[in-house]
Formats: structure tokens, C-alpha cells, sequence
């Protein structure tokens, strides 16, 4: 959540001024280092940006065909949870191969370790049974 905040200055030399922002030129009082009633206002957000990343790779034989690896590393956001977790995926077919680890990066905890072969991973991700499967 992002913060706002307002300086009101004079506008001929730049004295920081108390005055209520809403005060009509004509009720304004003189600045007390020059006279003038002209202001300028300043106004300072801040905001947070959070910024998360992954990078996935696959590896095939040729240009065209099912990926006989493939990595994915990095950020992944968790639909449970509405909150960004750090995933290691690996899928190995040539070595049958599967590897999944997901870590809450806040606490370090981890929330799912999968080390199996490929051929028996079932029910999670791609993995699901789809309706028009069944």
C-alpha cells in the first residue's frame, strides 16, 4: 500500500509554510521570509514494487518433438495461499525422472518435496486426469 504526502511551499522562495492547503488565496497569510501569498505545493508518493522472476528451459532432440527435459526455477505464484513461493521443477524423461520442491521464501519452510520416477507421477499439475480422459 503506497503513502502519499503533501509540502506546501512558498512559490517566490521556496520557505516550507504551515498553512492549510484549502485556505482561499485571499485568507492566506504572507510568507514570513519574503511577503508573498503565492504557494506551491509538493506532493511525495511512495509505493512498493515487488518484482519476481523464474526461468524455464527445455531440451530436445532436434527442433520439433516433446522436450526430453525440461527446468523450471524461480517465483511461482500459489493459488491456495494467494502468495509467491519459490518452485524447482525438473521433468527427465530420458532418465524417468521427477523433482518438485516448493519453499515459502518468508520462512524457509518447505511446502511440497516430489522425488519420483516420471512414469509413476500422477494427479498433480499437468499430471491431473481430465475430464474427457475418464
Amino acid at each position: 500500500m503506497g503513502s502519499a504526502s503533501t509540502i506546501m511551499k512558498c512559490a517566490k522562495c521556496s520557505t516550507v509554510l504551515d498553512d492549510a492547503p484549502n485556505v482561499s488565496v485571499e485568507q492566506r497569510q504572507s510568507c514570513p521570509s519574503c511577503g508573498s501569498t503565492a504557494r506551491a505545493f509538493e506532493v511525495e508518493i511512495l509505493e512498493t514494487v515487488n518484482i519476481s522472476e523464474s526461468l524455464g528451459m527445455k531440451a530436445r532432440h532436434g527442433p520439433t518433438g516433446r522436450p526430453f527435459h525440461e527446468t523450471k526455477s524461480g517465483a511461482d505464484f500459489h493459488r491456495t495461499s494467494a502468495r509467491w513461493m519459490q518452485r524447482d521443477l525438473v521433468i527427465d524423461r530420458e532418465n524417468d525422472r521427477y523433482f518438485e520442491r516448493v519453499i515459502d521464501p518468508e520462512t524457509g519452510e518447505v511446502l511440497r518435496i516430489c522425488e519420483e520416477p516420471l512414469s509413476q507421477h500422477r494427479g498433480h499439475g499437468k499430471a491431473k486426469r481430465r475430464s474427457n480422459e475418464r
